[in-house]
């Protein structure tokens, strides 16, 4: 059985899929894509490593843990109807 993967693989490869930093994804700063980006991120994270919100939230930038299902919750919003974003 392999091993967990690490919030920060998710946070590489999603930099790199969406073309920002993993230091922008851990940023306060909220333009698009990198809001996206970012909430790809944890949601992500939150599915593929079995940390806790409030541990995803402390390595992206000191988040609250409340924050983190937020994003998650609106990531699954928009994926019901942004055919573009789903199929990324």
């Amino acid at each position: 059985m392999s091993a967990a993967l690490t919030i920060a693989q998710v946070a590489v490869v999603v930099a790199q899929e969406w073309g920002v930093s993993v230091l922008d994804l851990k940023s306060p700063r909220r333009p698009e894509p990198l809001a996206t980006a970012r909430h790809v991120a944890l949601r992500l994270a939150y599915q593929l490593t079995g940390a806790s919100s409030a541990g995803i939230g402390r390595w992206f930038g000191q988040r609250d843990h409340s924050s983190v299902l937020s994003a998650i919750k609106r990531l699954g919003w928009r994926l019901e109807w942004d055919d573009e974003l789903a199929l990324r």
